[in-house]
């Protein structure tokens, strides 16, 4: 049995040991306090009566927001104290009192810590504009706590998007159908091409002004479209990657490589569409400007050729699973951008 001032030693060393130690010692406001310096969760170890002392749990909450948890009713219903906390926190909103969960001014400096500490508001709070348009730009995905009434409202939805291209998802289907959300999600995010219906990804001109602004999005065309040769050639106009999501049928098809190489000539063209073959073309422009017309073709080039066609496969595979969705396919975009450079 280990003597008070052993135990005390062991406390100030580790505050974890408070959890262990004798009611007299997890009731010293002056060890527990001690303890609270080295981490604000030692005080969910002390007495009640240690918890009611407001400097305590003052003192906790300045490491972690989320040691409010352990104060008492008191003061969880204590302005100050829960301010103080949401400030660390945003989240610790949800340790406060049924009262301060229902106070702008709390509530307003959780969600600017933490966009997600919406979740955590009263329902009249969680329908007040300010609050939930400043939650929102900390997290879109917040979008999913608010009133129904913010999946419909375009500033909303365009402030969340922008946040977080994901939060599309939780958006009323019916904005989903206007052009100018989703063309304005395509600057953040490539990939919320998925997320705009069949008619709008089988509209030319819609897809077009969506690959100007991200080409990655042709990723999620229409078959249809990525079959068209006349669209591809116009895509590939703004962008030569284009290319990379057009159907296999075009990207293995020798005469539209060299009708993309007579409509631009360019050495930057004609050494990207030199890559998609193994076999040169006698006189073509595809052979004459590309960097490495003056050799010959090696293993190496074919072997990078198809890396370069399997990372764009693999794209838009992961892009397309439910299981990974948009997050995959950034990670899987910043590995492929990667290997290729």
């Amino acid at each position: 049995v280990m003597n008070p001032q052993r135990w005390r030693n062991a406390i100030l060393r580790d505050w974890r040991v408070l959890k262990l130690a004798p009611g007299e010692h997890r009731g010293d406001l002056d060890l527990v306090k001690q303890a609270v310096q080295q981490n604000g969760h030692s005080l969910g170890f002390a007495l009640s009566s240690a918890c009611e002392d407001k400097h305590l749990v003052l003192e906790a909450i300045q490491g972690y927001g989320s040691a409010l948890q352990y104060a008492s009713p008191e003061l969880r219903g204590d302005k100050q104290v829960v301010l103080e906390a949401v400030a660390k926190d945003g989240l610790a909103l949800q340790f406060a009192s049924v009262a301060l969960r229902d106070d702008v001014d709390v509530v307003m400096a959780a969600v600017q810590q933490n966009g997600m500490a919406l979740s955590f508001a009263s329902a009249k709070l969680r329908g007040n504009r300010d609050v939930v348009l400043t939650a929102l730009e900390r997290n879109g995905m917040a979008l999913g706590v608010a009133t129904q009434d913010f999946r419909s409202d375009r500033d909303a939805v365009r402030i969340a998007m922008r946040n977080n291209v994901q939060s599309l998802r939780l958006a009323n289907p019916e904005l989903l159908r206007e052009p100018g959300i989703i063309l304005e999600a395509l600057s953040c995010n490539g990939n919320a091409m998925q997320l705009a219906p069949l008619q709008l990804r089988a509209d030319r001109d819609f897809v077009r002004q969506a690959a100007a602004r991200n080409v990655w999005s042709l990723g999620f065309a229409s078959a249809e479209l990525r079959r068209d040769r006349g669209f591809i050639l116009d895509c590939m106009a703004q962008n030569n990657m284009a290319l990379e999501f057009a159907a296999q049928e075009l990207r293995e098809d020798p005469s539209f490589l060299l009708e993309a190489a007579a409509a631009d000539s360019s050495p930057r063209r004609c050494q990207y569409l030199r890559s998609f073959t193994a076999s040169p073309t006698v006189r073509s422009s595809m052979d004459q400007n590309a960097r490495f017309a003056p050799r010959t073709w090696t293993k190496e080039d074919s072997a990078a050729s198809r890396r370069r066609r399997s990372n764009a496969a693999n794209l838009m595979a992961v892009s397309s699973s439910p299981s990974l969705g948009l997050a995959g396919a950034s990670t899987v975009r910043r590995t492929t951008e990667t290997r290729s450079r």
